[in-house]
This record gives structure tokens, C-alpha cells and sequence, in this order.
């Protein structure tokens, strides 16, 4: 082989391996870039959905202990019977451990404008029959006429309702505004 071949195919060899690192750049910056993407598309995914575990041996809600909470549904959108997460009220700290981290998981049952009756019986929203009893008055130690009542929902407030008669709900602490709503949930198990 002669010098003039041996420098062609050097030539030959060095754009072709110079192409070759060309392309080996563009597969990683096309990598990196749909890294990217696919990290802002799992945030925004986590800014608007979330898990919710109902570790309560006493459910509130007949079935379902796993939940997937729409933080982008809350507040007036809401229907009634929707299924809603939101924080307790300020007095739960008394009965739940760590209740920073407590989110209440229970059925809009009364909405704004709606009319609700608790009786020692049954709890009536508009005339229609949502919960039974108050099972829970002898454990919250208090008497069951302190919890009996009468009311309009007002505008930014839900009366929310859990389907079990032990559910610590609004019977026994009354309304919940609409701003401490974290969104809607959805039965998974």
C-alpha cells in the first residue's frame, strides 16, 4: 500500500468516525431532551394526581382503602355524593395521631344552599336520609343532643358524609370550606 491510499483511507476513516460521533452526540442530546420531558410530564402528572391510603380499621367509605385524589377537582365543581379528600378540622389533632398528615376522605352529601338535619336517628340532607345514628357521641364523650341540629350549607362549605355509621364525619364536626378540599378521589381497591 502505497502513501497516497494509506492517507485516503485515514481521511476516509477519520469523517467517517467523526460521523459517527456526530450521530452518537445527536442520539444523547435527543436522549437527554426526551429526559427532560418525560420528568416535567411525570411532575406535572404528580401535581395534579395523587395516592390516598385509608389505613382506618373503621372505615368511612363501605369499600375502598386505596384511592386516586384528582387535586384538580375541588371546590365548587363539585356534585353531590362526589367522594372528596380534604384536612380535618383543627380538632382532630385530639383523636388522630399526626393529623398534619391525616387527609379525611368522605361523600360530598350536602353542597351549598343544601338543607341538613342531624337527629339522634338519622342525618337528612334536603329530606333524604345520608347516614344513620350517632355511634360515635359515647366515644367522642359527649351527649347525643349536643350533635342534634338543624342548618342551611352555606356558600364555600360541603357537608361531608362517610357511608358507615362509625364514620367520624360532619354529624359530629359539622361543615368543611371548601379551602381545605384537596381534590376529588377515585376508588382504585
Amino acid at each position: 500500500m502505497n502513501a497516497a491510499s494509506m492517507m485516503r483511507r485515514l481521511r476516509l476513516f477519520g469523517r467517517y468516525a467523526r460521523a459517527g460521533v456526530r450521530r452518537r452526540r445527536h442520539v444523547v442530546a435527543l436522549l437527554i431532551g426526551l429526559g427532560g420531558y418525560g420528568s416535567m410530564a411525570v411532575d406535572a402528572v404528580a401535581a395534579n394526581w395523587q395516592l390516598a391510603f385509608d389505613p382506618q380499621s373503621n372505615r368511612s367509605l363501605a369499600e375502598g382503602v386505596l384511592f386516586l385524589l384528582d387535586k384538580r377537582a375541588a371546590g365548587p365543581e363539585l356534585q353531590r355524593g362526589d367522594i372528596v379528600a380534604f384536612r380535618p378540622p383543627a380538632h382532630a389533632a385530639a383523636l388522630f395521631p399526626e393529623p398534619e398528615r391525616l387527609k379525611f376522605i368522605k361523600r360530598a352529601a350536602g353542597l351549598p344552599g343544601d338543607r341538613v338535619e342531624v337527629t339522634v336517628r338519622d342525618t337528612r340532607v334536603n329530606g333524604v336520609v345520608v347516614g344513620e345514628g350517632l355511634a360515635l357521641a359515647a366515644f367522642l364523650q359527649a351527649d347525643v343532643g349536643f350533635f342534634v341540629r338543624s342548618f342551611t350549607v352555606p356558600e364555600g362549605f360541603l357537608f361531608p358524609m362517610g357511608e358507615t355509621e362509625d364514620s367520624y364525619d360532619g354529624r359530629y364536626y359539622g361543615l368543611t370550606p371548601f379551602a381545605s378540599i384537596l381534590g376529588r378521589a377515585r376508588r382504585l381497591l
